[in-house]
């Protein structure tokens, strides 16, 4: 249960302050939040490095893959077809296509293996920091005064210390590990594309303004429902926390069944809320993947025509690269959707946080 009237113990956050019906407290941008929990990233930089080294090699290996198609498509197999047929040709053919079966084996099983260690040493990163957070926060909440507790539900405090602390380890484990890989593969997967055909790489780009506007809506929608959610999720606990706290009192009036009406009410609310979020994400991400869509048939229908022509501007083995390419710069297109997605939650999450570490204790 919440204390008497007290007054509050000490400074509150700006963000905390009480707002009038319908109007949407101040919330601070995603960079400040970063920043501000910059110092308990800082000690695992060299993780964040080690990862983005990482990451270079294995996007560099997956990049190979489809020029090696390239070279087999019209190096290797479109000579056989063509004939005429001969007994060294099919040799030839035969052994270089063992060769770049072989290599193409041998980069997967690499790029799966630094997989591995990347995806460690982000994870333990992560955890490590989620650690130094959770211990602040305990060592800050002891030096508050009294006044701080008495306005505050306890629950709701051990919301913020355990579940939105969780929630602040996706930006090193999520963010900056999907972020880095999402962009060194956007950049690279560029390059290859421009250098096969600056024609159909434009028309790659067709679909990318699209599905940026599409992303900067989103964001600005269902950011103050992700807050809305965790406060929401935060009262929940708060008041689970209390009854169980209380539960003498409540058995003692017979006040059994209002609990229940109240903690099924509140959480029917957290209901409601969860699946105004799901309508909007359901609704962005198909029609982020159709826009996608249209950018591959763009670039099958360009390139068809490329081919098809008296003098080919492309060859067959350029196609089959370019379809594979397109995949490999879309799919990190969406990929970043879905991470600033992860990012605004546990900016949320960062915000309810940086609430309690505003607080200073009374002199």
């Amino acid at each position: 249960m919440r204390g008497g009237g007290g007054g509050r113990g000490g400074r509150s956050s700006p963000w905390e302050q009480p707002t009038k019906e319908g109007e949407q407290r101040p919330r601070p941008p995603v960079k400040k939040v970063l920043k501000r929990f910059w110092p308990f990233i800082r000690p695992y930089v060299w993780a964040i490095a080690l990862g983005t080294a990482f990451v270079i090699l294995a996007e560099g290996l997956r990049k190979v893959q489809p020029l090696i198609t390239r070279y087999l498509v019209d190096s290797v197999l479109t000579p056989v077809i063509r004939g005429p047929w001969s007994v060294p040709l099919y040799d030839r053919s035969l052994r270089l296509l063992g060769y770049a079966l072989a290599y193409m084996l041998a980069t997967s099983a690499a790029g799966a293996l630094i997989s591995r260690f990347r995806m460690y040493i982000m994870q333990r990163a992560g955890a490590a920091m989620v650690l130094d957070l959770r211990l602040y926060l305990y060592n800050h909440l002891q030096k508050l005064s009294l006044n701080y507790y008495e306005s505050r539900q306890t629950g709701e405090i051990m919301s913020r210390v355990t579940g939105d602390v969780d929630a602040m380890e996706n930006l090193i484990t999520h963010v900056s590990d999907h972020l880095l890989t999402d962009v060194l593969s956007i950049v690279i997967t560029l390059v290859i594309l421009f250098a096969l055909s600056w024609q159909l790489a434009l028309v790659c780009l067709i679909p990318v303004p699209l599905l940026l506007v599409l992303m900067w809506r989103f964001s600005k929608v269902i950011r103050p429902i992700y807050r809305k959610i965790r406060d929401r999720m935060g009262e929940i606990t708060a008041k689970l926390q209390d009854n169980l706290a209380g539960i003498r009192v409540i058995k003692a009036f017979h006040t059994e069944a209002d609990e229940a009406q109240r903690f099924e009410r509140e959480n029917r609310e957290y209901f409601a809320m969860q699946m105004n979020g799901v309508r909007l994400w359901t609704g962005a991400f198909p029609l982020i993947r159709f826009v996608q869509g249209t950018g591959g048939l763009m670039v099958t229908a360009v390139g068809g025509y490329m081919l098809l022509q008296p003098h080919p501007l492309i060859t067959l083995g350029d196609l089959f690269a370019f379809t594979a390419y397109v995949g490999q710069l879309y799919e990190p297109i969406g990929s970043l959707f879905r991470t600033y997605d992860v990012m605004l939650r546990s900016a949320a999450s960062g915000e309810r946080v940086l609430e309690v570490m505003d607080e200073q204790p009374e002199v």
